[in-house]
């Protein structure tokens, strides 16, 4: 298998993770491992929601992965992985930073630019440039 068009990706103990993406056109819940010592790839557990142009975190040794999802306003929104049981858990969105020249301040998670960490919070930047975070504590 190789990485999909608009897969999210990180890496790990020695490893790429590459999460969902799309396959003829449409979004994927599947997640490949790149093994670096030995360069092979693995099928790892898939996303409960499937996914493209998401972005993705790696906080204390679990991985999130955020927007990306179908439906716009999804409260499928982000969920977390952890890769020593290989279970994923669904997040819930935190309220985004309000906007006050758009009264529908709500993230919309299908598309996303990019993350960062900054201390608990994993922000995030949406196709419409609204920003939003989950907090770790």
């Amino acid at each position: 298998s190789q990485p999909r068009e608009g897969s999210a990706v990180v890496s790990l103990d020695g490893s790429i993770y590459v999460f969902g993406g799309l396959v003829n056109g449409e979004r994927t819940s599947g997640v490949l491992l790149l093994d670096c010592r030995y360069h092979t790839w693995h099928q790892v557990t898939p996303m409960r929601v499937a996914r493209a142009s998401a972005t993705a975190q790696v906080v204390n040794g679990k991985i999130y992965v955020l927007g990306g999802c179908k439906d716009r306003r999804s409260a499928d929104w982000g969920e977390v992985f952890d890769p020593k049981t290989q279970t994923w858990a669904a997040l819930t969105v935190s309220e985004p930073m309000p906007d006050e020249e758009d009264p529908d301040t709500r993230p919309r998670m299908s598309l996303i630019h990019g993350s960062v960490v900054i201390e608990d919070k994993i922000y995030v930047i949406d196709f419409w440039n609204r920003t939003f975070f989950y907090s770790l504590s």
